[in-house]
């Protein structure tokens, strides 16, 4: 192929680039700025709800074009751009949006009061912290899969609980590829006939600390706890510029499959469940089976999409709206149980981390599910 045949293509090829893209962007550092605002101006499912909860900003415009302390004036007193674009998306406190650059990674975090409550929890609900807590002081025998990175405990509870099994699943992917269910998950058939081999009358489901993962492990373990055919969620993503403009929505459904458990179940939640934990709580309470107790959850329920920046970076942003299937969306607020009594907080400070060895929320379960004489 002759010089001239390759340029000719070359020249083609760029023409159709700019007829597809548009005219070149301003890649200065404002141009960069403003052309993430607008993306997340246009593409966000949640903008509003989220900056209903900012309380230093009005709105997204205001965080961008504030003349005082808005992200322009920042990037241009001196804010080094990657810090202007990152704290600016930081605004949304929305755990799905990050921005990455080489070398370099910028994730969101809840604003102050709802980022004092998460660590609250999260200290004493820590994974380790809490399986042993579990182990030593709640199960008369424990089992765990995968002792290196569990993300399985379960067992049955001692003494007058001896009746009522527990299980708690750390999450719904480990550091393994996505393709298809994970290996481990698959456990929980193992788990199941466990809990039916006992002649268990109730089981405690954990999730508290769960940070999500993949939707097709989680519909897999939910599957298992299932007794009927259920919607649980629909999602609708975001396809124009309008605040309102969304995809007609599509309906996700649990069928029972495999070994399942359909006797009494708790659903224990907190703070920090999130994501694809906060999918599996929408779909087991349609199971009527299932009551749901603990704190409210984080409160994001989109997946994270990848986008490119027009300098080369790339950032996450939640495009999909996500609601149950009443049309109740929980963005920002997080799903807690409908019962009022079955609203499990404390005072932490006091009760946890003194370490009395007694984890309340599991308390008040087991003497819900078996009172006192």
């Amino acid at each position: 192929m002759n010089k001239i045949v390759i340029l000719t293509l070359i020249l083609i090829l760029f023409s159709s680039c700019q007829l597809f893209l548009g005219a070149e962007h301003d890649t200065g550092p404002e141009g960069v700025l403003t052309s993430l605002w607008n993306d997340f101006n246009i593409i966000h499912a949640y903008i509003d709800i989220r900056m209903s909860n900012n309380r230093e900003f009005t709105s997204w415009d205001d965080v961008l074009h504030n003349a005082s302390r808005g992200y322009k004036k920042r990037l241009s007193d001196g804010m080094p751009l990657f810090d202007a674009c990152g704290n600016m998306l930081r605004e949304l406190g929305d755990p799905h949006v990050g921005l990455y650059a080489p070398g370099k990674s910028f994730y969101s975090t809840p604003t102050r009061d709802v980022l004092t409550e998460l660590e609250t929890e999260r200290k004493w609900f820590l994974f380790r912290d809490l399986n042993y807590n579990t182990r030593e002081h709640y199960l008369s025998e424990e089992k765990v899969f995968d002792d290196r990175d569990i993300m399985f405990l379960y067992g049955l509870f001692k003494e007058r609980y001896e009746k009522i099994g527990y299980v708690h699943i750390r999450g719904f992917s480990d550091s393994s590829d996505f393709g298809g269910v994970q290996d481990w998950v698959k456990q929980i058939n193992i788990i199941i006939e466990y809990f039916i081999e006992n002649d268990t009358d109730a089981v405690v489901v954990d999730v508290r600390n769960n940070d999500g993962g993949s939707t097709v492990n989680m519909e897999y373990i939910a599957a298992r706890f299932a007794a009927e055919k259920k919607d649980y969620l629909k999602i609708s993503t975001k396809n124009g510029p309008g605040r309102n403009d969304f995809s007609p929505p599509v309906t996700y459904t649990i069928q029972p499959d495999g070994t399942r458990y359909v006797n009494t179940i708790v659903l224990l939640t907190n703070k920090v469940s999130v994501s694809a934990a906060e999918w599996f709580i929408l779909a087991m309470r349609e199971q009527p089976h299932v009551h749901h107790m603990g704190t409210a959850t984080r409160g994001a329920l989109s997946a994270r999409m990848a986008r490119p920046m027009i300098n080369g970076w790339y950032y996450t942003i939640s495009a999909d709206k996500v609601e149950d299937i009443s049309g109740k969306c929980y963005e920002g607020v997080g799903i807690r149980p409908d019962n009022p009594e079955h609203i499990i907080t404390g005072i932490w400070d006091d009760w946890e981390v003194n370490r009395t060895n007694r984890d309340r929320q599991l308390d008040k379960v087991l003497e819900w599910l078996v009172p006192l004489p």
